[in-house]
């Protein structure tokens, strides 16, 4: 019975910490309303909350009838997310890779930020940034990487110029800390960040296509908010279709705008999906919306999707990471 009890505490508290975290504040009748518990019970798992550090107290608030009644706000700052980018700096001619490292609250607010030349490509260079991040005197609960590649059983098994191929950073990670590590694809998450920045609602299938400057693209297929990864990770690996496979990466925007027109047309025959998510640093919107109005091909296929461009790189990527992050906790962003 006590063990019953105790599983319905938990949770009832899990179900009032997820309503602050997505209200920020609230009242013990307004928690009570919207919960449908009692405010007996309200009550005590506040104090509880209080306790553990997840609200904290605010000020009075003057009801329209009664005493006032306290305000309890979310804490935020409980503890923080370290979210690491591997990406190549556009701004340098030859292109060198660099590692954002953000450590941002539960509300996505920065509490650092700093970037790291990562021209020496190797694990243990990644493993010293992390380090170097995990001196901060904040509470970390979770790592997010975007990688430039595609991990499955731990293992990357594909990356941008196979540089990654084959490492085990999970693994590498845990001799010598004990915080959870999450990796994903870059491109997957460009098109999670997508969807949740923008609040975009889908009722079939979504792919994202995030094709960088000389280099191939990523792809992405997702539905109902969860993504299509494939066997060993793989799906969605545009340089291995028949047409790609053996072609270089382009060098000029009629090239890369071909490229992306085949692509494009492949999976819309395939996938047959509601959205296209495209993000592409070298090509304008206007240029890509006018291709792709334009294509006698994709005329002529029956599915007429939308398209829609993901701006922002960095901060769509960021809330990409904070998704990443959020798995598999109460604070799921979505």
């Amino acid at each position: 019975m006590e063990s019953k009890q105790n599983l319905i505490r938990q949770g009832n508290l899990a179900t009032l910490s997820q309503l602050l975290f997505k209200q920020g504040s609230a009242l013990k009748a307004e928690m009570a309303t919207a919960t449908k518990m009692s405010v007996v019970t309200i009550n005590a798992l506040i104090k509880e909350l209080l306790e553990e550090g997840i609200v904290t107290e605010g000020l009075p608030v003057q009801q329209s009838l009664g005493r006032p009644a306290l305000n309890y706000h979310f804490n935020y700052n409980q503890s923080y997310y370290l979210l690491l980018s591997i990406q190549a700096d556009l701004t340098l001619t030859p292109q060198k890779l660099i590692i954002l490292a953000k450590i941002v609250n539960l509300a996505g607010e920065e509490a650092y930020a700093k970037t790291f030349d990562y021209s020496e490509v190797t694990l243990s260079r990644l493993l010293e940034i992390i380090q170097l991040t995990l001196e901060q005197p904040l509470t970390i609960a979770k790592i997010a990487l975007a990688l430039p590649g595609k991990v499955a059983n731990d293992l990357v098994q594909s990356s941008y110029a196979d540089l990654f191929n084959g490492w085990n950073i999970a693994a590498e990670l845990k001799k010598v800390t004990d915080i959870p590590l999450s990796i994903q694809n870059d491109a997957h998450l460009l098109t999670m960040g997508s969807l949740i920045k923008h609040q975009i609602k889908a009722t079939g299938p979504i792919v994202g296509i995030f094709y960088p400057e000389k280099s191939m693209p990523g792809i992405t297929i997702a539905a109902n908010g969860q993504i299509f990864e494939g066997f060993n990770g793989l799906a969605g690996e545009a340089k291995y279709l028949p047409s790609l496979i053996d072609r270089p990466v382009p060098n000029h925007g009629l090239e890369l705008k071909a490229n992306l027109l085949e692509i494009i047309a492949i999976y819309n025959a395939v996938i047959v999906p509601e959205i296209f998510l495209i993000s592409s640093d070298s090509l304008e919107e206007a240029e890509i919306m006018e291709t792709i109005a334009s294509s006698p091909l994709l005329n002529k296929q029956p599915n007429k999707p939308r398209f829609q461009m993901i701006g922002d790189f960095q901060d769509t990527l960021t809330f990409g990471l904070r998704w990443l992050a959020s798995l598999d906790t109460l604070y799921l962003l979505s």
